[in-house]
């Protein structure tokens, strides 16, 4: 439908939200907003766009994909904002033996993210979105504190099929690979290759 309306010259408005066969109230009221901002900016409906409390605007995202098949323990959840270097996931064995941690690339917006734990090599985990040029991660952190809007809403909703742990201290040590987008396959404490499996 939206390919054939804008081959015929009329503009359409996409929006993707939410996780797949769930419908979150928070996430159809930022899809409304923002349909309706987009319709009073183009003077379509009378009066002024809705403004957010804070917002940010994201040019380059990235998706950090597994290396290895496995399952996942999530460090962050959806809406998180992430500082460089942070570990994002670690993949482990059937068994739980730790295989390798996932990092953030850069502070980043956790834009989205897969809620299944089973991986295989190459699946996308994390949608992250760069923060702009000069935007600390703990900035923004401090904002979503003090607002108590629907942002802070849609960042609860999305979270409710994820459980999210803390990375444990032996997965801290794994050493950051520079040359993969936030990944390490580096045994623990040592930087050489963890042993196959």
């Amino acid at each position: 439908f939206r390919r054939e309306a804008c081959n015929s010259g009329c503009p359409t408005i996409i929006m993707e939200g939410g996780e797949v066969w769930k419908v979150e109230p928070g996430i159809v009221e930022s899809a409304a907003r923002g349909v309706r901002n987009v319709l009073r900016d183009l003077k379509m409906l009378d009066g002024e766009p809705e403004h957010p409390d804070y917002q940010v605007i994201v040019d380059k995202s990235t998706w950090v994909r597994a290396e290895r098949g496995g399952f996942l323990k999530f460090h962050v959840k959806p809406g998180d904002i992430i500082e460089k270097d942070q570990p994002l996931a670690t993949n482990t064995t059937l068994l739980g033996r730790e295989r390798s941690m996932l990092y953030a690339p850069y502070d980043s917006v956790v834009i989205g993210m897969t809620t299944l734990p089973a991986i295989s090599p190459g699946e996308p985990i994390c949608n992250l979105g760069m923060l702009p040029e000069g935007t600390k991660p703990s900035q923004i952190r401090r904002y979503r504190r003090e607002e108590d809007g629907l942002e802070g809403q849609v960042v609860d909703e999305l979270s409710t099929n994820l459980v999210v742990v803390e990375p444990c201290d032996e997965a801290a040590q794994l050493k950051l690979n520079p040359n993969h987008q936030g990944a390490s396959n580096s045994a623990p404490g040592t930087g050489e290759p963890a042993a196959a499996e």
